[in-house]
């Protein structure tokens, strides 16, 4: 799997598992320059970053939306198989819905250990979101000027 896709999930899952589906709304309401707790510049910094990944829909051309504004809940992705050809690729993930309760452990997670490195975290939050509902999902990637980039439709199935 190519390293920039790699980075986008475990990117994603950073701001999923360290902040709520609200601060995500407010987040990227605010006004420029607004000052944030570390977590919050961090989330911000990291969602900005992953939607330079996503097509727009129905093109292959990029779009710069930041897609984790809303108050839905985050998702967290474990990455079951990557198989590429050529220019494409199709991700094959478990998609962990994060409740609310689980969400709030994670940010505590997060605020007890915030010199933890990201591999660390990722294998503490796999454990936390684990006994959350799952479903499998297929995502699609292009390659595109060098760059990859996620399609922002994918195929889910409820297990």
């Amino acid at each position: 799997m190519p390293k920039e896709i790699a980075e986008f999930y475990q990117t994603h899952n950073f701001i999923s598992a360290f902040s709520t589906p609200l601060e995500r709304n407010a987040l990227f309401k605010m006004p420029a320059g607004a000052t944030l707790s570390s977590r919050l510049e961090k989330v911000k910094t990291a969602a900005e970053q992953i939607a330079r990944q996503r097509l727009q829909s129905g093109s292959r051309n990029r779009t710069d939306k930041i897609v984790f504004s809303g108050t839905g809940t985050g998702v967290f992705f474990r990455i079951e198989t990557f198989n590429r050809s050529d220019d494409n690729g199709i991700a094959r993930v478990d998609a962990f819905s994060i409740s609310h309760g689980t969400n709030l452990a994670l940010i505590a997670l997060y605020e007890k250990q915030p010199g933890m490195s990201e591999t660390d975290f990722e294998s503490q939050c796999l454990d936390l979101v684990q006994k959350e509902k799952t479903q499998k999902e297929i995502h699609f990637w292009f390659n595109i000027d060098n760059r990859w980039l996620i399609h922002r439709s994918r195929i889910g199935q409820m297990e």
